[in-house]
């Protein structure tokens, strides 16, 4: 990556950046309140509303769909299995009763 060879490093300890820098002296505590909650960015641990929103969603919609699915192989079982008559086996690949 040649086109970076002037750009100092932020990262790296052997720049000249890291150490012309001040230290930072804000206490771990006042750090972790303003991830939890920053007032001046509006963001809750450093996530939009928007992007909060977008998650929740994503995440509502993910656990309904499985929820769904384990009620139909539930409910969904349990008919093929009682359609046939009570406590007889189901051959599902077929879909046939078995003494046939």
């Amino acid at each position: 990556m040649h086109f970076l060879k002037n750009v100092p490093s932020t990262t790296s300890t052997s720049s000249a950046f890291y150490y012309d820098r001040a230290p930072d002296t804000t206490a771990k505590w006042v750090v972790f309140k303003r991830y939890l909650l920053n007032l001046e960015e509006k963001t809750a641990c450093n996530r939009s509303a928007t992007s909060w929103f977008l998650l929740l969603t994503f995440y509502i919609s993910f656990l309904a769909v499985c929820w769904g699915l384990l009620v139909l192989m539930i409910f969904g079982g349990v008919t093929a299995i009682d359609y046939f008559g009570q406590g007889q086996m189901v051959d599902v690949a077929s879909m046939k009763h078995p003494n046939h």
